[in-house]
């Protein structure tokens, strides 16, 4: 079985952020090949209800949060794309790249690339390998990732495992976790004592998404 982690929503976020981190540090120590792929909005926004933070957390200006990313050891993790802002403004916390034409997706895109390629000369090296906020993305907002050379990583692209159902055994396979606390796949304790458990009764390759694909 190959195997892939994700985590989806890490953040500056104060309750979606890189303490999720810790969960993995633990099972790194049981299984040191084990890989992580977090997935990180550009500039996480969620503008409605009680998880609302009141501007763009743009990762290029919260240098804490550059620093952690920095030194994450590469053989563990990988950093990847899941959005400019996450959401829609004022309508909608998910669902960003579900309605865009070409022009839109090509300016958000845009705005992603150009942050992210400041990061790498600091040594955070984003692949290009897109998971669109809440799974859901339009044919033109593909049709220009895929101009730009990024890999998409959709539901129907991997067998995804929702920790909070059953983990199986699958040929290709990756669990899917959140940073969001307030998320019931967040990757808490007792998910990461489910998970330690299931890896210990089956045998696996770890491999980072990209394998997967």
């Amino acid at each position: 079985m190959k195997l892939n982690i994700s985590i989806d929503d890490v953040s500056p976020h104060p309750r979606s952020s890189t303490k999720v981190l810790e969960r993995c540090f633990e099972l790194i120590d049981c299984f040191s090949d084990i890989k992580f792929t977090l997935f990180v909005p550009v500039a996480y926004h969620r503008t409605m209800g009680p998880t609302s933070n009141p501007y763009p957390l743009w990762i290029n200006k919260e240098n804490d949060f550059i620093e952690e990313l920095k030194r994450l050891p590469k053989e563990n993790f990988e950093i990847c794309y899941h959005g400019l802002f996450h959401g829609v403004r004022y309508k909608s916390n998910n669902d960003e790249f579900q309605h865009l034409n070409i022009l839109d997706a090509e300016n958000k895109v845009y705005k992603m690339l150009v942050v992210t390629e400041q990061l790498m000369n600091n040594e955070i090296p984003f692949k290009r390998i897109f998971r669109p906020p809440a799974w859901k993305i339009s044919e033109d907002a593909k049709t220009v990732l895929k101009r730009e050379n990024f890999k998409l990583a959709l539901q129907d692209s991997v067998t995804g495992n929702p920790p909070f159902m059953d983990l199986q055994v699958c040929e290709k396979n990756e669990i899917v976790y959140h940073a969001c606390e307030w998320d019931r796949n967040y990757l808490s304790k007792q998910m990461s004592e489910d998970l330690r458990a299931f890896l210990r009764n089956n045998e696996c390759e770890f491999v980072f998404i990209e394998e997967l694909l």
